[in-house]
């Protein structure tokens, strides 16, 4: 590991003079610490959008597409469908979440981190390991398919061990007090190596064998593992904070998103061990029983459909709209809790309410409805406020919503094949979700450009004059309880000048400055 001015080897600060004493004695006592000035989160995002373009929603509009010009589905179906669900839940989503969380848990404890090996370590493995599941299943007939498989199990996990290894001792270090998320945040981690290693033990199995696909049970929890526990786990956890702040939403009832968090964990545990076990459906239906309460039970908590505290005011040339994008997301997640529930109840009566789904429609609830929806929503406000810029083309974005929604409720309503025009209709859900992912990365990239950086720095300059003003008046009109006036005139506004913000992020000037938990409660609210 590298060591910058100012840190030790372990990315500790050493101690200094106090303040007050030679001038090189002062900036070194002041100095930001080295990891806190990177922007970690950079090549996970565009590796992540990479790999969803090629492995994950490009391969998965082609599976869509092939039936609805008639070639029927067939082994190379499930092969590429297992392929592609690897490469969703650890390329695209994974890395995505990756990124942001070596930018924000470091934020959230007030403690160091290390760098920059183990980044780079991390996304070299995660996306190898990735590539070599996906050409290795794929390409079944060569006889160097076994080699990939294992190389392909080995390097996945070692990923998310180190992965793992970083969070988990950044969240360790840190000297803020303990707060809930940061017990969400450690689950989530802790199922993000679960499914690496059921990930590593099923290519064993497929290359000892000579498998083609995965055995469906395994593959089922694996699946499990990696999406409930590690990715949708993780982002409820940070919804606690961001969100709350960023829709200005009441108060969230703690003691409800703590049983949320049991009946999450605990159903995950016993659907997977369920599946792995290869026990009946009957068993595994509790699981998901527990799954489902959990997610209710989480968004009543939470209060995101019910009128927010305040009203959010922006600076102009602010993506409003990503409010109504989260919000759809936990509609989404409701919807998805329902199916579970109807596909659990017919596991337990032995007769199937929904009928054979033809592309896995509840799987892809969650992973299109909820959790690209929230990369979009909060993704897209994290990133803009860590780099101190505002989105461009606001209707592009528009568009990358009405799309990813139009796609998921399609593959939902025409996934179980019971409707005619199934395959057309499928196959018209996976290009509306490509057309999504393609307009948010453009909207995204652009959002990084010295043009828009330089426009959200006129924006908000003018806007802190302008609050400026407006507390001056407030005090003058006051008189001596001007303190008073200063506390009061500035309540509302949720986005001002940089480095006036609710807490729920760090400013793009001082990058070790973000969300303090002795200026914010948990839920992100001044």
């Amino acid at each position: 590991m590298t060591s910058g001015p100012g840190e030790t080897g372990d990315g500790s600060v050493p101690a200094t003079p106090a303040p007050g004493g030679s001038p090189e004695a002062r900036q070194l006592r002041y100095a930001v610490t080295p990891w806190s000035v990177q922007r970690l989160y950079r090549p996970f995002i565009w590796t992540s959008l990479l790999v969803a373009l090629i492995y994950g929603f490009g391969t998965g509009a082609g599976m869509m597409f092939a039936p609805a010009i008639g070639i029927d589905r067939g082994l190379w179906w499930i092969v590429h469908g297992q392929a592609h669900g690897v490469a969703q839940i650890f390329g695209w989503a994974g890395l995505f979440l990756m990124g942001v969380s070596f930018h924000v848990v470091p934020r959230f404890r007030n403690g160091p981190m290390d760098f920059p090996w183990p980044q780079r370590a991390v996304l070299v493995l995660i996306v190898l390991g990735v590539t070599l599941r996906f050409f290795g299943q794929s390409l079944h007939r060569r006889p160097f398919s076994p080699d990939l498989l294992d190389a392909s199990g080995v390097v996945l996990l070692a990923g998310m061990l180190i992965y793992a290894g970083v969070i988990g001792r950044a969240l360790y270090r840190g000297q803020n007090s303990r707060l809930q998320s940061e017990v969400w945040v450690l689950s989530a981690i802790i199922w993000g190596v679960i499914a690496a290693a059921l990930h590593a033990r099923i290519v064993f199995r497929m290359a000892d064998t000579d498998a083609i696909a995965a055995p469906g049970p395994w593959n089922i929890a694996m699946i499990d593992a990696g999406l409930v526990g590690f990715l949708i786990i993780f982002m409820l956890g940070v919804t606690t904070r961001a969100v709350v702040g960023f829709l200005a939403l009441k108060p969230t009832r703690r003691w409800l998103t703590w049983i949320a968090l049991v009946l999450l964990n605990l159903g995950t545990a016993w659907h997977v061990v369920a599946r792995y076990s290869e026990e009946s459906d009957e068993t595994a239906a509790v699981g998901l029983l527990m799954q489902a309460a959990g997610f209710v039970v989480f968004i009543v908590a939470l209060r995101v459909f019910e009128p927010p505290a305040r009203k959010n005011t922006y600076i102009e040339g602010t993506y409003v709209r990503y409010e109504w994008i989260i919000r759809a997301a936990f509609g989404w997640l409701l919807v998805a809790a329902g199916l579970i529930v109807l596909d659990a109840i017919g596991m337990l009566n032995d007769d199937a309410i929904l009928s054979a789904p033809l592309s896995a429609p509840i799987t892809h609830v969650f992973t299109l409805g909820f959790v690209t929806m929230i990369i979009f929503g909060v993704g897209l406000r994290m990133l803009t406020l860590f780099e101190g810029t505002e989105a461009p083309m606001h209707w592009l974005m528009d568009v990358a919503f009405v799309a990813l929604n139009a796609g998921v409720a399609l593959r939902l309503v025409f996934g179980f094949g019971s409707l005619p025009g199934a395959d057309q209709f499928q196959g018209l859900s996976g290009a509306l979700g490509l057309l999504a992912l393609v307009a948010f990365g453009i909207v995204l990239r652009r959002s990084f450009s010295a043009k828009q950086r330089a426009s959200y720095a006129r924006r908000a300059a003018a806007a802190g004059m302008e609050r400026f003003a407006q507390v001056r008046v407030g005090r003058a009109g006051r008189g001596p309880a001007g303190n008073a006036a200063f506390g009061t005139v500035s309540s509302a506004p949720a986005e001002t000048a940089p480095g006036n913000r609710s807490g729920d992020d760090d400013t793009p000037e001082s990058p070790g400055n973000g969300p303090s938990d002795e200026s914010t409660d948990e839920g992100g609210q001044t």
